[in-house]
């Protein structure tokens, strides 16, 4: 009879590593996701708002800028995924978990606010400006001032970034300059009109990292890095 013990115990690592690989890859793509959706948006923004702060009130493809930062809570979905999927294979503190799940709470906050913000104004119209909106007695406190909360939102995931980035390196979650390009993602999401171009970019990077983070983890100089 073959003795399979010790061929068992080899696929046992085997296996965790496939496993750690789907997981790495998964949040990648949902990082390279958010870039993708970042970007179109901003595509669409050039087009109808323009590069600058004067807004040129223009339509591409029948939609306002407006129209288009409606969909600002696909790539803000994409982060929260991401986000959530980066403290899953992690073995996090219990501070850095705390901040994890802060963190989560902000994205869901900011996906809310940018809902509340553009999904008010009227598909293909530039009838209502944000300030008329502002003015009116139609719209509760909660629409009027949403994007002060998603403001407040973004510079409190600026400063998270800080440790939670810290305690995902230290966990093997992530490369630690993948820290100081989630803090400059996040801080120019707080721009919203026009969209920035950088937070598209600095998730792209994000997520080429975490992917060849776990292609390096995976060989013989796991944990070198």
């Amino acid at each position: 009879m073959r003795d399979t013990s010790s061929s068992g115990w080899c696929q046992l690592p085997m296996m965790g590593v496939r496993a750690g690989n789907r997981s790495r890859y998964a949040t990648a793509w949902a990082w390279a996701a958010a870039a993708g959706l970042w970007a179109l948006i901003w595509f669409h923004g050039t087009r109808t708002h323009g590069v600058t702060d004067v807004n040129e009130m223009r339509l591409w493809a029948g939609l306002t800028w407006m129209d288009s930062g409606k969909f600002l809570v696909l790539p803000y979905s994409a982060v929260l995924l991401g986000t959530y999927l980066l403290g899953q294979p992690a073995r996090l503190s219990r501070v850095s978990r705390v901040v994890w799940v802060a963190m989560l709470v902000v994205v869901v906050v900011e996906i809310v606010t940018v809902a509340l913000q553009f999904w008010p104004f009227r598909w293909g119209s530039y009838e209502m400006s944000f300030e008329d909106m502002e003015s009116s007695d139609r719209y509760p406190a909660i629409v009027t001032e949403a994007g002060i909360l998603g403001a407040l939102a973004t510079f409190i995931g600026t400063v998270l970034w800080v440790p939670l980035g810290v305690g995902l390196a230290r966990a093997g979650g992530v490369s630690i300059w993948v820290v100081p390009v989630a803090v400059v993602g996040m801080l120019y999401t707080l721009f919203p009109t026009p969209v920035s171009w950088v937070p598209a970019a600095a998730w792209l990077v994000m997520a080429f990292g975490i992917a060849m983070k776990r292609s390096r983890s995976s060989g013989p100089s796991a944990g070198l890095d």
